[in-house]
């Protein structure tokens, strides 16, 4: 499966993989950090905006790209690797947006 496919599905709330990109429904995980997650409470998209690698940026501009115009997303940065919950990275308030 392509890393567009596995974003696609992400989006969709599907779980999907490929060599270094996997959807789990509400986090798309690239090698082991999420960089984007849906939170079903809040409705909010919650975005890795941390450069990693070039895959991982370009895993990070496609979602940006499908998403764009939606009113329900933020963008975090300085996101350590292997970050998993993002919605906790936010609410703990370290985050410097």
């Amino acid at each position: 499966m392509k890393n567009s496919d596995v974003i696609k599905a992400f989006l969709l709330g599907n779980i999907a993989s490929s060599n270094n990109l996997f959807s789990s429904g509400d986090k798309l995980i690239s090698y082991s950090t999420t960089i984007a997650q849906f939170n079903r409470e809040d409705c909010n998209y919650y975005i890795n905006n941390t450069k990693y690698s070039v895959t991982t940026s370009k895993a990070h501009n496609e979602v940006a790209r499908l998403l764009d115009g939606h009113p329900n997303i933020i963008m975090l940065d300085d996101v350590p690797k292997n970050t998993y919950d993002l919605v906790e990275f936010y609410k703990n308030g370290q985050c410097k947006n």
